[in-house]
């Protein structure tokens, strides 16, 4: 019998249950849908029929967000007539949150995603199956093909205006991903985080797959092309209208600003984006008079992307004074911690953290005194295949699982000082600000000694910051082993709140600083003792 936690609860499996089911599904084919139950069998029937690699289970999982139709009807008859395909109701709006409980509910290794108007090929399944036998590929892009054929573009526009319809020959990589033809290892979302639900159709109209490539990249995972698993996207012909370009741009600027300003939590740039609307306006002005048709038609579908971006920095400004009205809950990770370390962790955090999440190395047997057993959850997260399993990769997995609206984390044996600790509250409150560098000190064997702020004695690393998807650490690539050097370049450096290392150090006297905790000593047993309290308190 083995435990793995799920949010708030821990869910008891067979152990040999869990090596029957990775044995036999390799392959997770998920499609959100809703609304769709007069086309849905035909998308069905071309899944149900495409070829799977030899030896290799697939399963088909259908997530219904709360249709209204036939959809559920529809999805248990073809499950009567193949087991392999799944039904799972997701009444939380928007197909983010139909995917990522896909995701969650998937059995498979790779995952690979579809949407509800498209139909794939039969060689679409083994396409990427084989694309993926080199570890090197994490996640791949296939090609969007027309159902029947190029069509015949109108004089108002030009084939620029869907790039994403058309194979890219000698394409190897790709700059963006379309969610309705992409593969996914499941390695990925555990390190890198799932779908931001504040995105794509049903709250935003898209944008969530362009903020998930965009967030990858940053982490240097590279985005791969594979040419020969095709999908054909349903006739839109009817679409190709200036008022569904119109409505295209501006949900287009909408999700580009929700990302900026909500998703990366980046200042508005209200200012900004008026200047722009207005310039573009003006130009489409000079383009009528002229007769340009053309260029009148994209200055009106720029016109609508900046408007969609000037109404979601508006919606953002409200939402970020909403989420900073209310007061702030944080989430303190000990990652790897050793016997003994995790009790004076958790002592130099009193009543700043709403939760403490314990990963990797100690028993839920350890009784912390003074702390409610709800408070603390411990993670036991075993090793995912052809992925290294560092601390920072433990974080990376372990950060889906907080609840608050910022993290902190904490190494094995790390304490907070208590400069640090009485600032905290302040900090999380700071709408402008998402991150923080804190300097990490070893602490002093000699309790009396002070720790110089502007000595070199301290590493300033990026330790606290709000509970948003883009923050998790790069495990390829330049940044391998830190956070993205984007996030750091705009994290506010801290000088005089610090987080302190067990390990002796020899440092001056220095008068005006904090005192830095002393180093606990050892028992009989080899094992640390409690913390002694710091004498700044």
């Amino acid at each position: 019998m083995i435990i793995r936690t799920s949010g708030w609860k821990q869910v008891r499996v067979h152990e040999s249950s869990v090596e029957d089911r990775a044995d036999s599904i390799g392959v997770s084919v998920i499609v959100a849908t809703r609304n769709y139950a007069a086309r849905l069998p035909r998308v069905l029937g071309e899944i149900v029929s495409a070829e799977a690699p030899p030896g290799v289970g697939v399963e088909i999982i259908i997530v219904d967000n709360n249709s209204t139709d036939d959809t559920a009807n529809v999805v248990k008859a073809a499950t009567a007539r193949d087991p392999r395909v799944r039904y799972l109701l997701q009444t939380q709006p928007g197909t983010c949150a139909s995917r990522n409980l896909g995701i969650e509910e998937a059995r498979g290794s790779l995952l690979l995603f579809t949407d509800h108007d498209v139909l794939v090929d039969r060689n679409w399944i083994r396409a990427h199956w084989a694309a993926f036998q080199d570890d090197a590929v994490q996640v791949a892009q296939g090609p969007i093909l027309w159902e029947g054929g190029l069509p015949d573009v109108p004089e108002w526009m030009s084939l620029a205006a869907l790039p994403y319809l058309y194979p890219r020959e000698g394409t190897v990589f790709v700059d963006t991903l379309i969610a309705c033809n992409i593969a996914v290892r499941r390695g990925v979302f555990e390190h890198y985080g799932h779908f931001s639900r504040e995105l794509g159709p049903g709250k935003t109209g898209g944008g969530e797959d362009t903020e998930f490539a965009s967030r990858l990249q940053s982490f240097g995972v590279k985005l791969h092309f594979v040419p020969h698993a095709m999908v054909h996207h349903e006739d839109i012909r009817e679409r190709l209208t200036p008022r569904y370009f119109i409505w295209r741009g501006e949900m287009e600027g909408f999700s580009m600003e929700t990302i900026h300003a909500l998703v990366q939590w980046k200042p508005p740039r209200t200012f900004r984006l008026t200047c722009k609307l207005a310039k573009h306006r003006m130009k489409w002005c000079l383009a009528w008079l002229i007769g340009q048709r053309a260029h009148q038609g994209k200055c009106r579908v720029r016109i609508a992307r900046n408007l969609g971006k000037w109404k979601a920095t508006l919606r953002a400004n409200r939402m970020k004074r909403l989420i900073c009205s209310r007061p702030p809950s944080l989430t303190v990770f000990i990652i790897s911690p050793m016997r003994g370390h995790v009790r004076q962790s958790i002592h130099s955090i009193p009543d700043i953290a709403q939760e403490v999440i314990v990963v990797n190395g100690c028993s839920s047997d350890e009784k912390i005194a003074g702390w409610p057993s709800e408070k603390v959850r411990y993670l036991d997260l075993p090793p995912v295949p052809g992925w290294e399993n560092g601390d920072q990769a433990l974080a990376n997995r372990a950060m889906a699982q907080a609840h608050g609206d910022w993290n902190l984390l904490l190494r094995s044996g790390e304490v907070v000082g208590s400069d640090l600790r009485h600032r905290i509250p302040s900090l999380m409150k700071d709408a402008r600000q998402s991150c923080y560098l804190l300097p990490v000190c070893p602490a002093l064997p000699n309790p009396s000694a002070r720790l110089p702020v502007s000595g070199r004695s301290s590493n300033l690393e990026l330790r606290l910051f709000r509970n948003l998807p883009p923050f998790r650490y790069a495990l390829a690539g330049g940044d391998a082993g830190s956070f993205p050097s984007p996030l750091q370049a705009r994290a506010r450096i801290l000088s005089d709140a610090h987080i302190f290392t067990p390990g002796p150090v020899v440092v001056p006297q220095v008068r005006g600083c904090p005192l830095a905790p002393t180093l606990p000593t050892t028992g009989e047993d080899g094992a640390p003792k409690a913390l002694p309290s710091e004498k700044a308190d």
